[in-house]
């Protein structure tokens, strides 16, 4: 039944999206916008939420760069996604475009294309100064160790895990997954019982990623494709950073990872 008061029914339309969207189920959630919208006038937030989950959770980027690009001069948060749309789908010249022209004197932006253009020397360069003066997070402390897997820098790699793996508080399933990787690589460990009792005994808790990379670790394939396939169902960007992560590395040349992280025709209209 259609109400006067599209406040209240965007909140209860947006609670719905949010239940659809932690329970992966993309087709109802595109339809509810799709229903609300032929309704409805959707606020700017509402706009704008939907272009964030059109790049990021239904990998719709063409429909969500268009979206994106009518509305980029009327707010700034829309250049940030059009950033992080560009950066995540490694779209280079494009990343660099709006880098020059919005973010010039962001330095974390800069980061986040070296991380797109897969530059680690400057990654890591970056971080070790920018640490200088700022306080670690956890999402640059795992940037900074993928990039030194990448340059085969084990034992720096193996160090700096070993730092947050044995505190609780800190620890989650990608840390893990570099650790158990770099101790592989650097001490020649095999930690096939750490990595049952860490994550594989406790699958709930962890993304599909991680539980793939840990059959990846244990050279269990059949497991390891299961979960990519799973992992790329929930969020079909992944396709594009999968390759980068350095637990994958021997898989790269099989057939079934090729065709699993095609990402040909996800790019074009």
């Amino acid at each position: 039944m259609k109400t006067d008061n599209t406040s209240l029914v965007e909140s209860c339309v947006n609670a719905l999206l949010s239940f659809y969207r932690k329970e992966g189920l993309k087709q109802k959630y595109e339809e509810t916008i799709q229903k609300f919208e032929e309704l409805y006038i959707p606020s700017e937030d509402f706009e704008y939420n939907k272009l964030y989950a059109y790049a990021f959770f239904l990998g719709k980027y063409i429909e969500s760069e268009k979206g994106i690009l009518k509305n980029i001069d009327h707010s700034p948060r829309y250049r940030n996604i059009l950033f992080k749309l560009y950066c995540e789908t490694k779209q280079k010249d494009k990343a660099k475009q709006v880098l020059d022209k919005y973010f010039k004197n962001d330095n974390l932006k800069m980061l986040d294309y070296y991380d797109c253009i897969n530059d680690d020397e400057k990654i890591c360069a970056f971080l070790e100064n920018y640490w200088h003066n700022n306080p670690k997070t956890l999402e640059h402390v795992a940037s900074y160790i993928c990039s030194l897997l990448r340059l085969k820098k084990y034992q720096e790699a193996y160090i700096e895990c070993k730092k947050y793996y044995d505190n609780p508080q800190t620890v989650d399933g990608v840390l893990s997954i570099n650790y158990f990787l770099a101790d592989q690589k650097y001490n020649r460990k095999n930690n096939s019982d750490k990595i049952q009792r860490k994550i594989l005994e406790r699958k709930e808790t962890f993304p599909s990623t991680v539980i793939a990379a840990a059959y990846a670790l244990l050279k269990d394939r059949t497991n390891m494709y299961f979960y990519l396939r799973k992992a790329i169902n929930e969020h079909i960007g992944i396709k594009f950073v999968l390759p980068e992560w350095p637990v994958f590395t021997d898989y790269l040349e099989e057939a079934e990872f090729m065709k699993l992280t095609n990402v040909d025709g996800l790019l074009k209209a």
